[in-house]
């Protein structure tokens, strides 16, 4: 299991949370800047959902993109 460190609170969470599963096929939307606020995330998109994950358990190729393990995007307070 991956550790992560937190180092900015985020507290406007949607009332429903990207999940996303180990093995789940993304499509690739868009990146964060890189020097931005929010480093290493990614935009990504299925037919039924889309959402902003950490680019850290994701394997990407091009416009397509692997979840290497599970995650749900929540609230930090």
């Amino acid at each position: 299991m991956s550790r992560y460190i937190v180092n900015k609170n985020y507290d406007d969470a949607p009332d429903d949370p990207v999940r996303v599963l180990c093995g789940e096929t993304l499509e690739l939307v868009e990146t964060s800047d890189p020097q931005g606020d929010w480093p290493h995330w990614v935009y990504c998109k299925t037919e039924s959902k889309e959402g902003w994950i950490p680019e850290q358990i994701l394997e990407i190729d091009k416009k397509k993109i692997m979840v290497l393990e599970d995650y749900v995007l929540k609230s930090i307070h």
